[in-house]
């Protein structure tokens, strides 16, 4: 796989799609957002690959971004 984290000397194992509402909460700055949306994908991640055999004992890897304008 390539892609960011092989940037960063990391190629991940596995990559899991997850949904996550991404809205932005009214008044909240972008700091705060991408905070929430890497923890909220962070869990949702996490209950994921407890269901999943051959991701247990591994690492988890989330992050978001938010572009100012």
């Amino acid at each position: 796989m390539s892609g960011p984290t092989s940037v960063i000397g990391i190629e991940p194992a596995a990559l899991l799609l997850i949904g996550v509402d991404e809205t932005p909460r009214r008044f909240e700055a972008p700091r705060e957002l991408a905070r929430r949306l890497t923890k909220s994908k962070l869990v949702s991640v996490r209950e994921a690959a407890r269901k999943r055999e051959d991701m247990q004992g591994t690492w988890l890897l989330a992050a978001d971004t938010v572009v100012v304008g």
